[in-house]
């Protein structure tokens, strides 16, 4: 259960909620509508965002391309799931959502292909950046927590045996 409102449902079983948890509640749902906006302009905005962050990577990484089959396509599927995914944490306003269902996994997958710390970390910087170029600014205040931990999660793991990013 990752939602404050499910969180907060589960924790009355067998009781009525309290006027805090009922404002809780009501505050959750009030803020709902800006969050699915928010959700719906990163959505039409994710090709260009995805596509200018690959951009960036391929100038400041320029010899992954021959260590990585197929290795900027990959890229920018893992992007775009985890903007994907800090989105939804947005919407349920629950950081550690993403980590539990993708980050800690796909760190995983990430190192073991040999991707240093810095390059994760350039790589999850610059899609926040371009975040904060291409959305407006209160879809971006949104979701830059989220963003920040994602960058956090991405970037928690010991580097690799084998640094395989050139």
């Amino acid at each position: 259960m990752y939602s404050l409102i499910m969180k907060t449902l589960n924790g009355i079983d067998s009781r009525y909620p309290t006027r805090e948890e009922e404002q809780l509640v009501l505050g959750w749902a009030e803020s709902l509508p800006r969050r699915l906006q928010a959700a719906q302009t990163v959505q039409q905005t994710e090709t260009a965002i995805i596509a200018a962050s690959i951009e960036e990577m391929k100038r400041r990484w320029p010899r992954f391309q021959p260590l990585h089959d197929r290795g900027w396509e990959k890229s920018q599927r893992d992007m775009q799931l985890c903007l994907r995914y800090s989105v939804q944490a947005m919407l349920v306003e629950d950081a550690d959502m993403p980590r539990d269902k993708l980050f800690i996994w796909l760190g995983t997958v990430v190192k073991a292909m040999g991707m240093t710390t810095q390059f994760v970390r350039d790589s999850y910087t610059i899609l926040k950046d371009q975040c904060r170029k291409q959305l407006p600014a209160d879809a971006y205040r949104m979701m830059e927590t989220y963003l920040d931990r994602l960058i956090q999660d991405m970037t928690c793991f010991l580097e690799p045996s084998r640094p395989a990013v050139g």
